[in-house]
């Protein structure tokens, strides 16, 4: 394996765990306000095409990078919208 397709792999995995710890964060507070749903989409918009681009080009730090990037988008998604709803029920009115 050549230094490039280890840099391209080590890109690869700091990109894929980029989102862990917020959705740790997240799970274990339950706190999202602060997260943009406006970001998280334009992130999993982002990283569906940089997947069809790897699979075009046949790249696989870039396939795998972004689809663990867009599972955690995902996640994080589901946590804003979960979490949210959960909050809002509980504020008297």
């Amino acid at each position: 394996m050549q230094w490039i397709e280890i840099a391209g792999y080590a890109g690869a995995f700091f990109t894929a765990v980029n989102f862990l710890p917020q959705v740790i964060k997240a799970y274990k507070t339950k706190e999202v306000k602060d997260l943009s749903a406006i970001t998280l989409v334009l992130i999993f918009l982002g990283q569906s095409v940089w997947i069809v681009y790897g699979l075009g080009k046949n790249l696989w730090p870039v396939i795998v990078s972004n689809c663990c990037l867009l599972a955690l988008s995902i996640i994080l998604l589901i946590q804003k919208k979960y979490y949210a709803g959960k909050a809002a029920k509980k504020i008297p009115r």
